[in-house]
């Protein structure tokens, strides 16, 4: 997950656009800005951008772009990871590749499965 201050300038960018764009109001907006100010943490702005993405458009793309961000991040680790562990282990390495083709996985999910993968972590 993105940290808390690249999720929050994340949703600020898309929110300033979609103002610029006229898909918001300067109302709606006052009240995403709002709702957002309530979240002191990442795992608290996500948990807001879903509860009111159904009412918020802008949110739905947050997350969207959110997500995105994530998964080519994990992507770039992963890169640096395996070949590390193909060095040691071909066949670890094989099953961390397969592993990792499912879309809704992180390096989180990556050493809970492989917890032996943690010694090649310095990315």
């Amino acid at each position: 997950m993105l940290e808390f201050s690249e999720f929050s300038n994340l949703v600020a960018n898309v929110l300033r656009e979609d103002l610029k764009s006229k898909k918001i109001s300067v109302l709606e907006l006052s009240a995403a800005t709002y709702l957002l100010s309530k979240a002191d943490d990442a795992q608290e702005l996500m948990s807001i951008l879903v509860i009111f993405e159904d009412k918020y458009p802008s949110f739905h793309e947050a997350l969207e772009q959110a997500r995105s961000e994530d998964r080519e991040k994990f992507e770039h680790n992963l890169k640096l990871l395996v070949p590390k562990v193909l060095q040691k282990d071909p066949a670890l390495a094989a099953k961390v590749v397969e592993f990792a083709q499912n879309k809704d996985i992180d390096m989180q999910d990556v050493v809970e499965e492989f917890p032996q993968v943690k010694e090649f972590l310095n990315l």
